[in-house]
């Protein structure tokens, strides 16, 4: 058994290349963070871990051509319509502990193969970014509900993948399903 230590970082790149960001520049969803394990049972080839990180983690989304309803029918500049449009980007920013029971083998001298299941919780801030794309005016501010322009956020996930390690170098591929308890209109994230 090989308790590994280290510091991990990684891009989110499957939305982030997708998603369309309207007028908006596009950015990339990231995490970076240090991890240890302990060790729990130990066997011939292989051993029962409890993976712990501490990580900071930017998960993002954009809203492009967002309507946002309570325009101000008798302001000058009025288009006739009841919505007035936005191109919007919002953003979680969370420091992380995880806590991931992984078992973990020995394929050879130099190559460790481990996979986990487990949770983790987030703590952190909301922001976001907003370009109106017409004229229209509001009597009230479309963005009351999203807690002005940050926010306290409380984020717990489920993490899910396997390690592979080569030496001092490791390829992680994991799948997170996370949740943000905050005003918004995307509040899952995959």
């Amino acid at each position: 058994t090989q308790v590994k230590k280290g510091f991990k970082f990684g891009p989110e790149l499957l939305n982030s290349l997708a998603e369309e960001t309207g007028s908006l520049s596009r950015s990339f969803g990231y995490s970076f963070g240090v991890f240890t394990a302990i060790k729990l049972k130990t066997f011939e080839n292989s051993a029962l871990l409890l993976r712990t990180e501490l990580n900071f983690t930017r998960f993002q989304y954009y809203n492009p051509s967002s309507k946002r309803y309570g325009v101000d029918k008798n302001a000058e500049g009025w288009n006739g319509l009841d919505y007035a449009l936005f191109d919007e980007k919002v953003w979680y920013n969370t420091i992380e502990l995880c806590l991931l029971p992984e078992f973990q083998t020995q394929l050879n001298e130099d190559i460790l193969l481990e996979t986990f299941l487990g949770p983790s919780f987030g703590i952190g801030g909301k922001k976001y970014t907003v370009k109106q794309l017409d004229n229209n005016n509001f009597s009230t501010d479309p963005y009351d509900e999203f807690g002005g322009m940050g926010g306290f956020t409380f984020s717990p996930s489920l993490n899910l993948g396997f390690s592979i390690y080569y030496s001092f170098i490791v390829f992680n591929l994991e799948y997170r399903y996370t949740t943000f308890f905050v005003p918004s209109d995307k509040n899952d994230f995959n």
